[in-house]
């Protein structure tokens, strides 16, 4: 019996739902965190499991980012930049409410979505591959490790150059709640055994890292001895390359048969980056990243007690450290004194940092370049300042002499509430719609009754005008259905995308890999291309110029 499809377009609603794909100007600042576009309204992370928002570019231009709920509830999400689409995903196992348990992304050569996640010192650690390239909706559990205890912040570093195909670092605390490792040559499907990387001796409480890499051969970390709020502990450098651990002057530390290397190991081998001891303060390593040059840069908090946090530039020279104070950010954004609003780096250009702070004025004057105990005793000192306002706001700072000298934008300002832990998506790409987003609400503490904070972005050059009519045919609905497939025009087919929905939202198919191969001009895709079964679908297209939605019912 020969089997029929019977497909036909009905408006959607009573109305006709058109879309003109329009970019809004840029968006107007400095505005009230509030003002700006939020992905969510409840979202959390901390600044220590990374990256936590990457920009991918294949055959969608995309932002994804992840988060985790004030409920405990993980979830990934992407931004289309050319469409304004925005897709979230529930994650599997839940490892409660906790401003740690967000995920760590990784998106592998082929285009498919990784994320590593686990628990504020957790037993187990999850790993998810999306099922398809560049589409969030569907995942699957690939890696599920049971550790020694104490997992958590997991990160991700690719080198191209290792292995047959890459090979994924996958980071994270486990033993003794020290920092360890796995590797993974098939893009993160198996891992080898864990490896513990570095240890304290005499034993420490929670030593705390920071890792980037130039994407080949090579993985940049700073290293802080113990946790920030049981005093001032040191910082240290170090470099993986080739299977062995080196120095800033590429002073060998201990090769993959050595480890863990310890913090004695380190000092006698002078990779000592920071003492906050000696300005009678604490301190915590909030991002590092490489400039053009390969040499890394590093951004600081020094802080003193729970109302003075000053940011520090810090910058490999090639022959020595550029250690350069920025500016006291006030106080702590709640939980532990040692809890900044937060400074990061753009990691796609160095000399632009995003930073979280209160307005404040000087009472005194004093040289921030004169890093001596004694001037920054004064410059700690509340005395010293005057609170201008005391809710945390986003500032972009950048330097074009490696840091000398230092231009501001402020971002936020007058806003009802805190704007804190700036990100910014890795690979981002200038004048696109996302270079940063942060988090927005209220936070008391890292316990999901603690904190509810919406993720914002920023610019919001987004597709958002909308035009509707409720009579008549669209005379300019270039969409069409005939008994064997769909018609449409195509504009300009480099812009283009189609995607089948189902009436609660989901994703069906994307056809737009499909689209995008076509010409200007009539296209027809024939019926056997959209694998949908029967029921009633939303066709979205946009040709490339307009973007128009339609209601179709598939019959087979």
């Amino acid at each position: 019996m020969m089997s029929r499809r019977f497909f036909s377009l009905t408006l959607l609603c009573g109305a006709l739902a058109l879309t003109f794909v329009k970019l809004s100007p840029a968006q107007t600042i400095p505005q009230p965190g509030e003002s700006f576009h939020a992905i969510t309204d409840n979202g959390m992370w901390t600044w220590y499991a990374d990256p936590k928002a990457i920009y991918y570019e294949g055959t969608h231009k995309k932002t994804y980012m992840g988060w985790v709920t004030n409920t405990g509830v993980v979830q990934i999400a992407s931004f289309d930049h050319e469409t304004g689409d925005t897709a979230h995903f529930t994650a599997p196992n839940s490892y409660g409410a906790d401003d740690h348990n967000h995920p760590a992304l990784f998106i592998r050569p082929d285009g498919r979505i990784v994320a590593y996640y686990t628990g504020h010192d957790g037993g187990t650690i999850t790993g998810i591959i999306s099922t398809a390239p560049e589409d969030i909706t569907s995942f699957q559990t690939q890696f599920s490790a049971v550790g020694a205890g104490g997992f958590c912040y997991p990160n991700t570093q690719f080198l191209s150059a290792e292995g047959t195909i890459g090979r994924l670092y996958l980071f994270f605390r486990d033993t003794g709640l020290e920092p360890c490792f796995a590797t993974s040559d098939d893009w993160g499907r198996t891992f080898t055994p864990i490896k513990h990387m570095y240890t304290n001796v005499p034993a420490g409480y929670k030593p705390y890292v920071k890792y980037c890499s130039n994407g080949k051969d090579e993985i940049h970390m700073v290293i802080e001895r113990e946790n920030r709020n049981t005093g001032p502990q040191p910082l240290y450098f170090v470099k993986y390359k080739g299977g062995t651990f080196y120095t800033i002057d590429n002073v060998q530390i201990a090769t993959m048969a050595q480890l863990p290397f310890a913090d004695t190991l380190l000092i006698s081998k002078k990779a000592l980056l920071m003492q906050p001891g000696n300005f009678g303060c604490s301190g915590t390593a909030w991002d590092i990243s490489l400039d053009a040059s390969g040499n890394p840069v590093v951004v600081y908090d020094l802080f003193k007690d729970t109302n003075n946090h000053s940011y520090w530039y810090f910058r490999w020279t090639g022959t020595s450290w550029f250690k350069r104070p920025l500016v006291n950010s006030g106080a702590f954004m709640g939980a532990e004194g040692g809890f900044s609003g937060g400074v990061t780096l753009d990691h796609e250009n160095p000399n632009v940092v995003y930073m979280s702070r209160q307005l404040l004025s000087l009472k005194t004057t004093f040289n921030l370049l004169d890093t001596s105990y004694n001037n920054y005793k004064t410059a700690f000192a509340s005395s010293a300042y005057t609170v201008v306002d005391a809710t945390h706001e986003i500032d972009k700072w950048t330097t074009k002499d490696n840091g000398a000298t230092w231009d501001s934008v402020a971002i936020t300002r007058n806003s009802p509430n805190k704007n804190c832990r700036p990100c910014v998506p890795r690979g981002h790409k200038d004048g696109m719609n996302v270079s940063l987003i942060w988090l927005n609400g209220t936070y008391t503490g890292m316990g999901g009754a603690n904190y509810l904070m919406a993720v914002r972005m920023y610019p919001t050059d987004i597709p958002v005008a909308v035009r509707q009519t409720r009579s008549g045919r669209p005379h300019d609905m270039n969409m069409q259905v005939s008994g064997n497939g769909i018609s449409f025009t195509l504009s300009q087919p480099q812009y283009s995308s189609l995607h089948i929905y189902d009436l609660n939202g989901r994703l069906v198919a994307d056809l737009t890999r499909l689209v995008r191969n076509r010409v200007a001009g009539p296209v027809f895709v024939p019926f056997r291309q959209i694998q949908c079964a029967s029921g009633t679908y939303l066709f979205v297209l946009n040709n490339g110029t307009i973007r128009t939605m339609q209601r179709v019912i598939v019959s087979r």
